[in-house]
């Protein structure tokens, strides 16, 4: 009995790591767990809405001619390349049972936990250090870039960070003989990454292709050429196989992107960042030294106010930076190769995040590597995915900080100078980030008076922009979750009509007859107005007073909602009519300037 009890608290002992990051997942978002069904991670006005949205969308368009959509740019419908269909799908039975905010807190949670968990099991595999790992792994959990743009801003795609450091794994494992089921993991982790988001796909590729020299069987890894051949021979196949299947992936998954951006009817136009070659790369002033490296010019960040409230943060930390290095030179000597040179590939992709050119003290300089690449590699370059190659400094950087932690001979040494990296690196976090270090939570509760919404017509909100900025409040997708009603625009501004419809963008008409009359021939219904989306109180008041005389009393109203019922206008809906018209020029999605005449 005595010794069944010492080898259950053996590996109840073992287990100490996956306890400390499962924890760590959970800390930046702990705000939520008071209220995980109606509370979500980041702030109101981000983009966690429409992503929250998708898990609902996803269900109810999948069997029904996906990806198009009639939900969208109603009364015409559209398609709609959806980034978050792989979560909605993986978590179809959550959404079923608990709802959409369950579902997108859980993918959330585990997207953080796997991202701890994989920098640790890489960080163990090279430095052989259980501390090391797990400090590595809470350093990345808490990285600046993963707090401000996949978690505060609530884009949720880009929280697939935990790819980076699981294909390095994989490969050395790979190259150290062991089971050939690592292929498979590996092509699903390049799979599932880019079907979400390919620029965090292209990354974990750039990451594979510049580890390659890991798996030459070089001396300093303890073995002669003559031994080292087979098992290089073996990661060497494993790396072949990984990265065909990963062009091959990424290639459809670019051209399926640029099929879905292309289309007369596209909903989801992406841009020029999916063209294949660029003549001349573009500099992306996001990522600047003084961005990458003081925390001063980080904390006065402020975040885009386009279409979302966005912060694009891409600060690498002054103390992992430091800790990294000097693991680089600490670290044993049949380590070091492997310390050194993965931590110098996550610091060659944060220097290529600068872009072409890149300034200091007022001068500008080239970058060669950049533009060699740019030239060398389709899609590369491309400004989108500049200041995002920061993405992968925090788990490959923690290598490094797991050799210095793990360098020491005494434990309390190395519980010493884990416990200084871990408190150096949150208050120099706590300092630069322009928002808290624990998230706050957003309220995933939308109004009542959606419930008295009848299954009928479509549904229209105003206005569409929030208060006089190019915000566009994403709860009215959420609020699609209850009443299931077409609605005339798209998670982007600019890609429909309506988007230029003096109604929608400001809630403002001099023809509120007219207005209301087209739409209820185009098959509207429903007409819901956000007093507190106004910019001032004084349209608000003239809007609801024009409805009122027009439509009578709203069927539901709230101190800041109302809901209007179209039907009661002489008008029958015309079926057969898209108006305004559901298809338009490729450029920029937009109809010709006075085409809709209101």
């Amino acid at each position: 009995m005595r010794d069944l009890l010492a080898r259950a608290l053996g590996r109840a002992w073992r287990a100490w790591p996956v306890a400390v990051l499962v924890a760590g997942g959970t800390l930046p978002i702990a705000r939520v767990l008071a209220d995980p069904l109606h509370r979500l991670p980041g702030g109101a006005r981000t983009d966690v809405y429409k992503h929250v949205w998708s898990y609902w969308h996803t269900l109810r368009t999948l069997g029904d001619g996906w990806p198009w959509t009639p939900y969208l740019n109603a009364p015409g419908g559209g398609y709609l390349l959806d980034v978050m269909l792989v979560p909605s799908l993986l978590l179809a039975p959550v959404t079923w049972l608990l709802g959409v905010a369950a579902a997108a807190n859980l993918w959330v949670w585990l997207s953080l936990v796997a991202t701890g968990l994989s920098t640790w099991a890489l960080c163990r595999e090279v430095t052989g250090s259980d501390l090391g790992g797990v400090v590595g792994g809470l350093l990345a959990q808490t990285a600046p870039y993963l707090l401000a743009y996949p978690l505060y801003s609530g884009v949720h795609e880009r929280l697939s960070v935990w790819a980076f450091p699981l294909v390095l794994l994989g490969l050395l494992r790979l190259r150290a003989g062991r089971s050939w089921g690592w292929i498979p993991v590996l092509v699903g982790v390049f799979a599932l990454t880019s079907a979400g988001c390919a620029i965090h796909g292209y990354i974990a590729g750039l990451v594979c292709l510049l580890a390659a020299p890991l798996f030459v069987p070089l001396p300093v890894d303890g073995r002669s050429w003559r031994d080292g051949w087979r098992p290089a021979l073996r990661a060497g196949l494993g790396v072949a196989l990984t990265l065909g299947c990963f062009v091959l992936v990424l290639h459809l998954d670019f051209r399926w992107y640029q099929w879905g951006s292309y289309h007369p009817w596209t909903l989801s136009y992406q841009g020029d960042w999916i063209q294949k070659w660029h003549g001349l790369p573009q500099r992306d002033t996001l990522a600047t030294l003084p961005a990458l490296l003081l925390p001063e010019a980080v904390r006065y960040t402020t975040a885009s106010l386009t279409n979302d409230e966005l912060y694009r943060i891409c600060f690498l930390g002054q103390v992992p930076l430091g800790a990294a290095l000097a693991g680089l030179l600490a670290a044993r000597r049949h380590q070091r190769f492997r310390v050194a040179w993965i931590v110098l590939v996550g610091l060659f992709l944060s220097f290529l995040a600068l872009g072409p050119s890149f300034e200091w003290r007022g001068r500008f300089y080239s970058s060669p590597p950049f533009v060699w690449l740019a030239g060398v590699l389709p899609y590369f370059g491309v400004r989108v995915t500049h200041w995002q190659l920061v993405a992968a400094f925090a788990p490959l950087s923690a290598v490094g900080v797991a050799a210095l932690v793990g360098r020491p001979d005494r434990r309390w040494l190395r519980v010493l100078i884990a416990l200084g990296v871990l408190v150096a690196a949150t208050a120099e976090r706590v300092r630069a980030l322009p928002f808290p270090l624990l998230l706050p939570a957003a309220s995933a509760r939308v109004s009542p008076i959606y419930d008295a919404v009848l299954p009928d017509g479509g549904l229209v909100e105003v206005p569409r922009f929030w208060r006089g900025t190019e915000l566009t409040p994403g709860i009215l997708f959420l609020a699609q979750t209850v009443h299931e009603r077409p609605i005339p625009i798209t998670v982007n501004i600019n890609q429909t009509v309506w988007d230029n419809v003096p109604l929608l963008r400001d809630g403002i008409s001099g023809a509120w007859p007219m207005v209301a009359m087209a739409l209820r021939r185009s098959g509207f219904r429903w007409i819901v107005v956000h007093r507190s989306w106004f910019l001032r109180p004084g349209p608000a008041d003239t809007c609801l007073r024009a409805l009122r005389m027009l439509l009578g009393p709203p069927v539901a109203e709230t101190e800041d909602e109302a809901l209007f019922d179209l039907s009661v206008l002489p008008v029958e809906p015309d079926p057969t009519l898209v108006w305004p018209p559901g298809h338009f020029p490729s450029e920029m999605g937009k109809m010709p300037a006075g085409s809709v005449g209101w």
